[in-house]
This record gives C-alpha cells, structure tokens and sequence, in this order.
C-alpha cells in the first residue's frame, strides 16, 4: 500500500545551496521551510531510499529515519539493545526485491526485516573467511539472481548468496588482470544487461556476475598530468547503453557502451557552460534524456547530452527534485498532501562542505 505523504523536507541555507544554479529564464522553484525536528538535529542525511510500500528510508550519521507521509520513526543503535542498529553512522541504504532493508554503516551491515522489526548484523570475523570482508559499508546492490554484493572501503566487494549467511569475497591482486582495480569502493550500479558497474578510488570496473569477472576501465584525466585512475563517486546508464560516472576532481565521464570510446567533461573557469565542479557527488537521470549532476558548488544538467549548463527549476508534483547536503534536505512543496508514488533508487553518496550537494535525487 503506498503512503500518503507531505514533505518535510528541511533548508537551512536554501539561497546558498542554490544560488550556482539559478541563472535561466524559466520560473524558479520554490522551497518550504519546515521547523527542525529531533529526528533531524544533525541534519548530515548520507543517502536515502524508497521501499516498495512507498515508505522513505533516511541514513544519516545519527541513525536511519523511516518517513511514512506524516511521521517519522527512528532507528538507533543501542548499547543494551542486540535488537538495534548496528551502527549510527549509516553510509548507504538498500531496499531490496524481498522487502529487506539493507543498512551499510562504519561498523558493518545490517538487515532489517520491517515485518517482524528484527535486525540482523554482518560483521568482519578475521579468524572466518566466511564473514564480510571490511566493517566499513559503503554500497550496496543487488543482481539478477537475488544475490547481495557488498561494497567495502578497504576490504573490497562482497557477495552475499541469496538465502544465506556466507560471504564471498573479491578484492585487489596485482597478480590477476581481471581482479577489481581497488579494493575502496564508493558505489555499485546494475545495468540494464544485469552487469555491475564498480566505482572505486581507482576507476571504473564491469563485473559480469555470471563469470565473475572484472574489466576494470583505465580512464586518464587530459587536464591533470600523471591522474590515470579516477576516484569514481557515481554511476549511472542512460537509454543508449552509455555509463556516467562522476568522480572527486576529475569531473564527468561518459563511457560510450557500444564501442568503449570515453569522455571527460571538466570544470573550465573560462566557459560557464561546463561543468560547476569537477567534484561530483551525485548523478540522476530525467525523462531519460536529461542528466542531472550534483557537485560541490551546485546542480548542472546536461540537455540531451549537450555542453553542462546551468538550470532554472519548475514547481510539479510529486516533487521531481530532492537535494541533500550537510546542511540538510530540501525539495519543492506540494499544495496539499499527496501519495507516495514509487520511484528510481536515489544515489547515494558522501557528504561534502555545507555548500556541497551531496544526493540529488529525481522522482516521477
């Protein structure tokens, strides 16, 4: 059953979070402030998730917050409580096909069942090769066979087979050519041919899950001598095949998926229709033909896969724009309370300086 919902959604700053990309003609889009409430006192929102009973899921550096349309319940770790989150630094969020919550936190990963409000924890063991590889969780998603792969900072990426409670774990040899290029990751994508798409601080990797097999993608930054691998921070594939991916200072890539050719569009002081910031946090996608990046100094789109421009935003309903950053949640208002409509998974991403955007996020 989808829930019915009125947005919450709180600013701080609102004319300093936007103000890089309020320069078209088009009507602006107007923001709600709503009073702070206890649930967002820390206001460092990390990532956050939609389940198929429409229910929000929130991960922040104090806990996950579950939104239903009019109130919000919290999940925390306590001390005196196995029944608890396993740690309240929360990294990424996954709602799973089995209406599982997976939680990647700085202390490992937790399975939430939301029928029976049980947690399930999944810590490193080193004396069992068995266990998840690295307590430090920082992406999550799931293949075509149900299986969970685990992304680690540190420890590599994680399979989880679906039905049990055994990892396999794959990381960095220097001996294998088809190993992962790192064993940090920041973010897993699926493609649409079931493929997973690996960002980690030393590239891009393909993994075809069936013959668990990396192709990792050496991308070399032009514009700075001697940066062969980028430290990629999101992903994402348009309608034509083409994968995305923005990194931490290198700017956008574009990885053509019908004959491996790569782009990189960066940051040029002297052209303002490039790129804000080569430091990109998020990437979404709207009406399949419009990219939407997040950066460090604002929001670009990328018309039709033209030059990056700078954009002008609409008011609509459901609300088509949320925004996070260190500085809190805002989104575009409704007129009166609507229903949850299900929508494309969020990225997720890190947080950056209080002027940053860290998660954009593109609902229809």
């Amino acid at each position: 059953m989808k829930i019915a919902i009125k947005i919450i959604l709180r600013l701080l700053t609102c004319f300093v979070l936007l103000a890089p990309l309020i320069e078209a003609s088009a009507q602006s889009l107007s923001f709600e402030q709503v009073s702070s409430q206890k649930w967002l006192y820390q206001r460092n929102i990390s990532c956050l998730t939609q389940d198929k009973q429409g229910y929000i899921w929130f991960g922040t550096n104090n806990g996950v917050y579950r939104f239903d349309g009019y109130t919000v319940k919290e999940y925390r770790r306590d001390a005196h409580n196995l029944n608890s989150l396993i740690h309240n630094n929360v990294n990424c969020i996954y709602a799973g096909k089995d209406g599982f919550i997976w939680i990647g936190t700085w202390g490992g990963l937790t399975k939430f069942d939301p029928t029976v409000q049980s947690f399930t924890h999944f810590k490193h063991d080193p004396k069992n090769l068995k266990t998840i590889s690295n307590n430090d969780i920082r992406a999550i998603e799931e293949d075509e066979d149900g299986n969970l792969w685990v992304g680690t900072f540190g420890g590599g990426i994680n399979r989880l087979r679906k039905g049990t409670n055994f990892f396999d774990s794959y990381q960095y040899s220097v001996k294998k050519t088809n190993s992962i290029s790192s064993n940090y990751i920041n973010v897993i994508r699926r493609d649409l041919n079931g493929n997973l798409w690996i960002g980690t601080r030393r590239g891009i990797n393909k993994l075809d899950t069936k013959k668990l097999i990396f192709t990792p993608f050496q991308n070399i930054d032009s514009k700075n001598e001697g940066q062969q691998w980028a430290n990629v921070s999101s992903i994402l594939e348009d309608t034509k095949g083409n994968i995305w991916f923005g990194t931490i200072g290198g700017g956008l890539f574009k990885l053509n998926g019908k004959n491996g050719i790569m782009l990189n569009y960066q940051h040029d002081i002297k052209n303002k229709q490039t790129l804000s910031s080569n430091y990109i946090n998020s990437l979404s996608l709207e009406d399949n033909q419009h990219l939407w990046v997040a950066t460090s100094e604002g929001i670009n789109i990328l018309m039709r896969w033209a030059m990056p421009t700078t954009i002008s935003l609409t008011p609509s309903w459901p609300p088509r724009l949320m925004i996070c950053s260190s500085a809190g949640m805002v989104a575009s208002p409704p007129s009166r309370p609507k229903r949850l409509v299900p929508t494309k998974r969020v990225e997720a991403n890190f947080s950056k300086p209080s002027a940053s955007i860290s998660l954009l996020r593109i609902a229809f």
